[in-house]
């Protein structure tokens, strides 16, 4: 369920930027933690919802591009740095040092979107 209130914010945010244009690609960041097929499955889900009239079916052609970036954590211990493959799970982390668990944010961070009506970077 994390995933999908995760996906949710990401929509919003991309249906608020494209202001009814056609977006074809949206590019965001994801920490390794999140499941990423679980996060591609559920924007395929929500982009092809129609939200109302005025957003049309401006997000019913997007795909969405993850770019995995590493966990890192601060503890109170004095510990930071990046967190290896036991040492999390979802969005719970563990210091390595001091076996403390902490909240670790897990959202996605939107990067970048395309879309239908722009020329891509490079085309001939």
């Amino acid at each position: 369920m994390h995933e999908l209130s995760l996906v949710e914010d990401l929509v919003t945010e991309v249906r608020r930027r494209a202001k009814g244009r056609t977006v074809l690609e949206v590019w965001a960041r994801c920490p390794v933690s999140v499941d990423s097929g679980e996060l591609s499955d559920n924007f395929a889900f929500l982009t092809s919802q129609q939200e109302g009239a005025e957003d049309d079916a401006s997000l019913r052609r997007a795909r969405l591009k993850l770019v995995t970036t590493p966990l890192f954590m601060q503890c109170p211990c004095g510990f930071e740095g990046e967190l290896g493959a036991g040492e999390f799970a979802g969005h719970i982390g563990i210091c390595p040092d001091c076996d403390r668990v902490a909240e670790i944010d897990g959202a996605l961070e939107l990067v970048a979107m395309s879309y239908a009506d722009i020329e891509p970077f490079g085309a001939a």
